[in-house]
């Protein structure tokens, strides 16, 4: 077996097939088997995301069934089990090689976790449903700064900059 620990961050995969030594990346407590493809795994906290761009992939967490997902398809995972399946543009999969952050209904929470690992330091909110707000854009990886503080202001929040190292989010009021 073929086979990688994904730690943190991101990483995008181009697997040739070989049905003698199966590609497997773990992450947040699943698996994603590779049949030849090539795909996307992203880890958000103690979940994680897999997007298909090419291929097959099967993806296994908790006690239920592993699921097949075919180009264009993701789904969230993690030791609780398997999300719904979403459809996702091929196009956007691994966007962030090029330099381009795209969220499509993201939660606010999720979101702020990719900014984190191209701004430093932390991002901390401080209320729930702030966390779940939906954010949908295109933004540049190598400017965070500019895309926290066009989100924050699009959703009617306030950010607090203590030093370099941490960013406090919370609601207006």
């Amino acid at each position: 077996t073929r086979r990688v620990a994904l730690l943190r961050g991101e990483g995008f995969f181009a697997v040739a097939p070989d049905r003698r030594r199966p590609f497997v990346v773990a992450a947040a407590g699943g698996e994603v088997t590779a049949l030849g493809t090539s795909f996307d795994v992203k880890l958000a906290g103690d979940r994680a995301a897999v997007a298909v761009a090419t291929g097959t992939v099967e993806v296994a967490a908790g006690t239920g069934r592993p699921v097949r997902l075919s180009p264009g398809h993701a789904a969230r995972f993690g030791a609780g089990g398997i999300g719904r399946t979403r459809p996702v543009d091929v196009v956007n999969i691994g966007s962030w090689r090029e330099g381009r952050l795209i969220f499509e209904a993201a939660p606010l929470g999720e979101v702020l976790l990719d900014l984190e690992r191209y701004r430093g330091g932390r991002i901390v909110v401080t209320d729930g449903a702030l966390a779940a707000l939906p954010v949908s854009g295109v933004f540049d990886a190598r400017r965070p700064g500019p895309a926290l503080d066009t989100i924050v202001r699009v959703l009617g929040a306030r950010m607090l900059n203590l030093a370099d190292l941490l960013v406090v989010v919370r609601p207006a009021g």
